[in-house]
């Protein structure tokens, strides 16, 4: 049987005896495991479950400890070991979008990076002066399945060490969040 060069659906080719159940069996179970993959989209959801401080004028990487899954549906990550790091088990192009607020201070400025592999990334840097409290970046990269892993990195140069707002924020728009969305397979 011949496939098709997007999802490889299999379908008869000219040589092929005609065996039509056969044939349309095979393309029923390809397009079905195909909207089953669909449907089991990996996602992961993280929310700082409390306020971190952030020394000065160091890159720091936020921790995602214990109650901080809001959702992992296959996994990605581990309140235990490397709290800070999203591993996508599935390889594929994913959108990874962090936020974070920062506490008021008069003094120096703020950025957030998303990462990949610890590497923080300068193009998708947000940054701002003392008055800007909340960023969200975003960037799209290609995890193997195995050994990458996003994550979220900050910094800041007010001169002393500043809390980033975990889920004792009143307003869920305010809490560190970072998030770890499937797009499409490599």
């Amino acid at each position: 049987m011949a496939t098709t060069p997007n999802y490889n659906f299999p379908y008869p080719s000219e040589n092929d005896p005609p065996n039509g159940a056969a044939q349309i069996g095979a393309l029923a179970t390809a397009v079905d495991t195909r909207i089953l993959n669909t449907a089991k989209i990996p996602i992961c959801q993280l929310k700082l479950p409390a306020n971190q401080s952030i020394p000065t004028d160091v890159n720091t990487a936020v921790l995602f400890g214990a109650g901080s899954e809001n959702i992992d549906t296959h996994g990605f990550h581990s309140t235990a070991t490397n709290t800070d790091r999203v591993i996508p088990n599935v390889p594929g192009y994913y959108m990874v979008q962090c936020h974070v607020s920062w506490a008021t201070s008069s003094l120096g400025n703020r950025r957030l990076f998303p990462s990949k592999n610890g590497v923080p990334d300068i193009g998708a840097m947000m940054s701002g002066d003392a008055s800007q409290l909340s960023f969200t970046a975003q960037r799209i990269y290609a995890f193997n399945g195995t050994t990458d892993y996003a994550s979220m990195i900050v910094y800041q140069t007010a001169g002393i060490a500043l809390n980033i707002a975990g889920s004792t924020a009143t307003n869920i728009g305010n809490r560190a969040m970072l998030e770890v969305y499937y797009l499409r397979p490599l």
